[in-house]
């Protein structure tokens, strides 16, 4: 299980440089490695010191309907 705590703690004493957090990158990385393990709808892609996890559901629609759920406004 993840202990958040414990991952900020060890987030603070990697001291970095803004746009030059490699060893954060690779600190982190091995973190969402370890989370996502085994599940194959899980996609991650890296650049220099960025990290986007990409989780993939059964559909795009449902993502849809979740995110304009939250659009509507009432008729006037």
């Amino acid at each position: 299980m993840l202990d958040l705590i414990q991952t900020r703690r060890d987030l603070h004493q990697i001291p970095e440089i803004g746009l030059e957090e490699f060893k954060t990158h690779a600190y982190l990385l091995n973190v969402i490695e370890k989370l996502t393990a085994g599940k194959d709808f899980v996609q991650i892609r890296t650049w220099r010191t960025g990290i986007f996890s990409l989780l993939a559901g059964k559909s795009a629609r449902t993502y849809h309907r979740l995110a304009n759920r939250h659009r509507r406004t009432p008729n006037c």
